[in-house]
């Protein structure tokens, strides 16, 4: 392990600790309904975000849906207040999930609106939301009835360290940085572990006056623990080098902290951007969770995601331990679910991060992430069989991860074959058998149908 920038010490010194006495206190936005009009013979569309019961950090309010015109194409989403329209945009965003009974695919294709605006001065308020058709008739979509109010900063004043893991993500490390930087909770220290790259990655971060660790590849998992040995916050959140930060991230998370201070960690959810930073696609994530259970919800989905979400106790993660190097892809969920096994956790739903699509992520692999999510789940088989609601949810959680990347590998199956790429096609339906016997099953019934 190689220091390269900052202070020779091999801890992260806090950043910023100066200025955190000046906080001041946050402007929250409470959503206290959402009334959705009903599809008419002119419009089907829906607002997804937000939802009911939703916290929003800050002075911008975030609105994301869909909409597709029938009887005309849609040209803009408008959003209203108080009789005057604050935001308008064409809906521009892939939504491919919207329901298959529309014929069209291709306005399907873009019919996804995103819509940002800043919340008025007023202490509750109506945002109206409707559509412009291209025949200038105005479609009502729905209605957001929010309240604002003020918090204060989080209590107590604790360090909190951000561990940026980095391996050749010269495009994206400065982006990671700067959004730790622009963090309304101002104590906290910062290291990138440089995981054996061989782009420019160390040098942009020393250009930006980070401390930098580096180290022969290991892995994320690798990396992430040596950024947690080199840190001292009491409390830890680990920041892929190609995601960023919300600017209310780390305030958010300790806030939940301080309302349920039994946790082991807290976490909310996350939206899409694509390589350039701009938003892709919706959240994959629930707004709100709050099972009885929440080992038992994990073992049916990881609703966490990835770990930039996700704020740990230090004093939690040296009992439990860190990150298995062993899981390859989904070492996040299996350690959420070493935690959340023993003790509570606790979602809260507000955006904490962004998660970067881009074609070199580790995570496009859909063979590894299907084996490992497997495997994580087996080393909690024994356990869940012999309770009747933990071995619902680890049945429900196989079905979730089968689901979840079953499909693309079928897809690439079948591609083999048209293609007659026999080595590959034989190597991917002997990984079928193993890990997803039934899509493969289903697969051969469906040819011998066919033929």
């Amino acid at each position: 392990m190689t220091l390269v920038s900052g202070d020779p010490l091999p801890r992260a010194r806090p950043e910023c600790c100066s200025s955190f006495l000046v906080q001041t206190m946050s402007s929250i936005t409470d959503i206290l309904d959402v009334e959705r009009q009903p599809e008419s013979g002119s419009l089907r569309g829906s607002i997804d975000l937000p939802v009911v019961g939703a916290t929003i950090y800050g002075e911008i309010i975030e609105i994301e849906g869909w909409v597709v015109g029938r009887s005309s194409p849609v040209r803009t989403v408008e959003a209203v207040i108080d009789g005057r329209v604050v935001q308008r945009e064409a809906p521009t965003i892939p939504r491919l999930d919207v329901d298959a009974a529309d014929p069209d695919s291709s306005r399907r294709e873009e019919a996804g609106f995103f819509l940002t605006l800043e919340t008025p001065g007023m202490a509750t308020y109506d945002v109206h939301v409707g559509a412009v058709l291209a025949d200038e008739t105005h479609h009502p979509l729905g209605v957001i009835h929010a309240r604002r109010r003020r918090r204060h900063p989080p209590s107590g004043a604790p360090l909190v360290s951000v561990v940026i893991p980095c391996h050749n993500q010269a495009r994206f490390i400065a982006d990671a940085v700067a959004s730790v930087r622009a963090q309304t909770y101002r104590k906290f220290d910062v290291v990138v572990v440089d995981d054996g790259s061989a782009d420019k990655s160390v040098e942009i971060v020393g250009g930006l006056g980070i401390r930098c660790v580096r180290q022969e590849r290991q892995g994320p998992s690798g990396a992430r623990n040596t950024g947690f040995h080199v840190t001292r916050g009491d409390y830890v959140v680990f920041l892929d080098g190609d995601n960023r930060l919300h600017p209310h991230a780390l305030e958010a998370n300790l806030h939940a902290f301080e309302d349920h201070p039994e946790s082991a960690f807290v976490g909310g959810r996350y939206t899409y951007i694509d390589e350039s930073g701009a938003r892709y696609r919706g959240t994959s994530l629930p707004d709100a969770v709050t099972p009885e259970d929440h080992y038992a919800a994990l073992l049916a989905q990881n609703y966490f995601g990835s770990p930039d979400n996700v704020l740990f106790r230090r004093s939690v993660l040296d009992e439990v331990g860190l990150f298995d190097s062993s899981v390859d892809g989904l070492e996040d969920y299996d350690l959420y679910l070493r935690i959340a096994k023993d003790r509570p956790v606790y979602y809260h739903g507000v955006t904490i991060s962004e998660y970067r699509v881009h074609e070199s992520q580790f995570s496009l692999d859909k063979a590894m992430m299907l084996r490992s999510a497997i495997r994580v789940l087996r080393r909690h088989k024994s356990g869940a069989m012999s309770d009747v609601t933990l071995r619902d949810a680890y049945r429900r959680g196989l079905d979730h991860w089968r689901g979840a990347y079953g499909k693309s590998l079928v897809n690439q199956l079948r591609t083999a074959v048209r293609l007659r790429q026999w080595t590959d096609a034989t190597k991917l339906a002997m990984f079928l058998l193993r890990w997803h016997p039934a899509a493969l099953v289903r697969e051969l019934r469906e040819r011998r149908r066919r033929a």
